[in-house]
């Protein structure tokens, strides 16, 4: 089965020379690797840019991705909230884990809520 994995993220910027030196310092810190990302102002909070980045996921078995994704995200901080809906390796499973600042600590200053997803390639979370 073909996995996609996504990483969502609210920073909270003043400007694009804030938000581009807080995506530089996730880049660093995120241990797997992330694709180009895509920035726009929450709709709830002007103050803040949702974030989302495609995350290579580590080849393995679906318990093998899990798990170095869950790694990736504890770079950034934690702890996080973790849910699983469907048969995991079937196209109806996905998998995502949640932290928000209040109830986790991130490493990465601006951030203030992040969501890393897994789910069959062609099927969104978002």
């Amino acid at each position: 089965m073909d996995i996609a994995a996504e990483l969502q993220v609210f920073l909270r910027v003043s400007n694009k020379k804030a938000l581009d030196r807080v995506v530089s310092r996730i880049r660093q810190t995120f241990p797997l690797g992330l694709g180009d990302e895509s920035a726009e102002q929450y709709w709830k909070d002007p103050a803040l840019q949702d974030v989302w980045f495609p995350v290579a996921v580590p080849q393995g078995s679906v318990g093998d991705m899990v798990f170095r994704v869950l790694l990736g995200a504890w770079s950034l901080g934690g702890p996080w909230s973790v849910s699983s809906a469907g048969q995991p390796g079937t196209p109806a499973w996905e998998f995502e884990a949640i932290a928000s600042l209040g109830s986790s600590r991130f490493s990465v200053p601006g951030l203030e809520w992040s969501r890393i997803s897994l789910h069959a390639r062609g099927t969104s979370t978002g």
